[in-house]
């Protein structure tokens, strides 16, 4: 993570967590850590940092024009027994038919929180400066909502 990355990253939280009353040990920050490209081919780590079990993961990457998603496997969500799922509309969605959950993270570094990778083909090639936003809906152990906080990425050559 550049350390430009880094300040935008504290800026947005605390202005979101200053803006909506939310205490960030209750909140849910979820985030790419990293994207690796290989021709059209892309991989996006996704990881999430909680403070409170996880029992679903809705992602929608909206508006997206850089790549589309084949699929989505791996990381905690995959360890916890969760169902992933993706379509052609950019929509993500992991949870467990058997009330799984992901534990609360043990650190808060961003590359040992992995909670999926996302596998895909570029639309088009990444320049410097693109920006990837999505919106993301956490559900907490009793399917209630959880505050989260989506963190965009900055593609940086």
């Amino acid at each position: 993570m550049s350390h430009k990355q880094f300040l935008f990253f504290n800026y947005i939280i605390f202005s979101i967590c200053f803006a909506q009353n939310i205490q960030i040990a209750d909140s849910v920050v979820i985030g790419i850590n990293s994207i690796n490209k290989n021709h059209e081919n892309i991989i996006i780590d996704v990881f999430a940092i909680n403070n409170t079990p996880i029992a679903g993961v809705q992602l929608d990457f909206d508006g997206n024009e850089l790549f589309i998603i084949d699929s989505v496997s791996g990381g905690r969500c995959q360890d916890n027994k969760f169902t992933m799922y993706s379509n052609e509309k950019n929509r993500i969605l992991a949870f467990s038919m058997e009330g799984n959950t992901i534990p609360k993270s043990v650190s808060k570094k961003v590359y040992e929180n992995s909670i999926f990778k996302i596998y895909g083909k570029q639309k088009k090639e990444l320049v410097s400066n693109d920006t990837i936003r999505f919106k993301s809906i956490i559900a907490g152990k009793k399917g209630n909502k959880l505050p989260s906080i989506s963190w965009p990425f900055f593609w940086e050559k």
